[in-house]
């Protein structure tokens, strides 16, 4: 087999279907995720795909790089326990013209916290802890030893300390990963929509023209101010994030076929990723990158998005297979394949871009390859 071409310029951080422009906006502050350069295209089903520049990938591993600091570290597990908390308490008040602002507010204020501490578990960030942890194992070995894991087998290992304590942590920090999926899904979804709606309403525009603002203009829309609706279904038929000089950029029209023709040209044509747990199966392709729609899936067929989540767990349990775009060796997906024993590829990035429904392919997990029969 020839050798994966992969874009020397972008790396595929994650694709996702059904987080709109107006969340974008707000992960982007650039206290957040907007401190390391991303360029995000989003298309008009709805589905983007979030790319790091080579500077943005290394900045991100050496935002992460803090997590070796134990201080740091017991800060953001600490942190990520009250975080929970404070999701799984969160109500939005009955909407008024006179508090509207103040929840929202109280909103963006959370989400923001939200994003700060989730950066942290998310694979462009850990990188260069994986790094280190493969200068003493073998990611073959690796693979073996995360498999047989029994709560004691790590520790008692043979690996060198350092290598060790960094691999705990990272596995740590994969379980408040999932811990904080479950507490933030009501207030991404359900109390999302109630700010959202009561907008929309009091700005006479369909809600979804709401969700596609950016977060100054959401303010105007508050008070009052008309929404441009012309640009923002310019926005929604597909558009490029794009940061210069500090500030992002939304760029729709012949500014984003640029971009996705920038971007896009120079990806693999081969699906090629990490093992997190081996075996070789061969089944039909179901594509899934909605948090919480619905998708119908068979026994035995290769679940395959950008990322899962344990809303997805009931696909998981179906499957034959998982292949993910996204993903370390503590994703969820990693994680729940190694629990359920099921062969599992992560961070292909590209997977969800080169395989349709129905395809019927062989996902072979000892080799982190995906072959399509037909």
């Amino acid at each position: 087999m020839k050798k994966s071409k992969v874009s020397e310029d972008y790396i595929l951080h994650t694709s996702v279907a059904e987080f709109n422009l107006l969340m974008f906006d707000l992960i982007l502050d650039n206290k957040i995720y907007g401190a390391v350069d991303y360029r995000i295209l989003y298309e008009k089903n709805g589905t983007s795909f979030w790319y790091l520049t080579k500077s943005g990938y290394e900045k991100a591993g050496q935002i992460g790089k803090q997590l070796l600091d134990d201080s740091f570290f017991h800060k953001i597990i600490s942190d990520a326990e009250k975080l929970k908390t404070s999701l799984e308490t969160y109500e939005v008040a009955d909407l008024n013209s006179a508090n509207i602002i103040n929840e929202w507010n109280r909103y963006i204020s959370l989400f923001k916290e939200f994003c700060l501490i989730y950066r942290f578990l998310e694979q462009p960030f850990q990188h260069k802890l994986e790094d280190i942890i493969l200068r003493y194992i073998s990611e073959k070995e690796l693979v073996r030893l995360l498999s047989e894991n029994k709560g004691a087998t790590i520790q008692s290992s043979k690996i060198n300390n350092k290598a060790k304590d960094i691999l705990n942590k990272i596995l740590e920090l994969g379980e408040i990963k999932l811990g904080l999926h479950i507490s933030s899904e009501k207030f991404m979804t359900t109390d999302w929509m109630k700010l959202i709606s009561f907008v929309a309403k009091n700005s006479y525009v369909p809600t979804q023209i709401a969700e596609a603002l950016r977060f100054n203009e959401i303010k105007k829309a508050i008070y009052g101010t008309a929404v441009d609706i012309v640009a923002i279904k310019k926005r929604l038929s597909g558009c490029a994030l794009v940061k210069r000089n500090g500030k992002w950029y939304f760029e729709s029209g012949n500014r984003y076929l640029y971009w996705e023709n920038k971007i896009k040209k120079n990806q693999s044509e081969e699906i090629i990723g990490k093992v997190a747990f081996p075996g070789v199966v061969r089944g039909k392709v179901v594509l899934h990158q909605s948090w919480t729609g619905t998708t119908v899936i068979n026994e035995g067929d290769i679940l395959v998005t950008g990322m899962t989540n344990p809303q997805m767990i009931p696909y998981i349990k179906k499957a034959g297979a998982i292949v993910t775009d996204e993903g370390g060796i503590t994703c969820h997906a990693a994680i729940i394949s190694r629990e359920m024993k099921k062969p599992c590829i992560t961070g292909t990035k590209n997977a969800t871009q080169l395989l349709k429904n129905g395809d019927l392919v062989e996902v072979d997990a000892n080799n982190g390859i995906v072959k399509i029969i037909k």
